[in-house]
């Protein structure tokens, strides 16, 4: 696994091994975005309920937040359901992840294309 998962933490409510398992079966989908030679990247995942007393229920609340290459990314969401808020929080970890992959292999195209070009004479 290129994703090393630190800590998984339940804040006022008991972290059963279904809720464990769970998270990390939603933190391994985002090793795609990972390269797998790199070993320093981390993973902190945070579960729990907000409060307990809302009117209309209980409030789940899920975090997860992953370091990688000197750049942190932290995502929460809230849901009545503890499995839907990992869902949208793994969901928006991995829009973030995409966004800085391609960012980072947009930047190298131009790269060398701006290379390329003065090779050619261009500009």
């Amino acid at each position: 696994m290129s994703i090393h998962i630190n800590t998984i933490k339940a804040t006022g409510m008991e972290l059963t091994s279904a809720i464990e398992e769970y998270a990390r079966s939603r933190a391994a989908s985002l090793e795609k975005y990972v390269d797998e030679k790199d070993t320093s990247t981390n993973m902190d995942i945070e579960v729990g309920k907000t409060t307990g007393h809302h009117q209309s229920g209980e409030i789940f609340r899920a975090e997860f937040t992953i370091q990688f290459k000197g750049k942190t990314i932290r995502t929460t969401s809230t849901n009545e359901d503890l499995y839907a808020a990992i869902d949208e929080v793994q969901s928006e970890a991995s829009r973030m992840m995409s966004e800085h992959k391609n960012k980072k292999k947009t930047m190298f195209l131009k790269g060398a294309a701006q290379i390329k070009n003065m090779l050619k004479g261009k500009e």
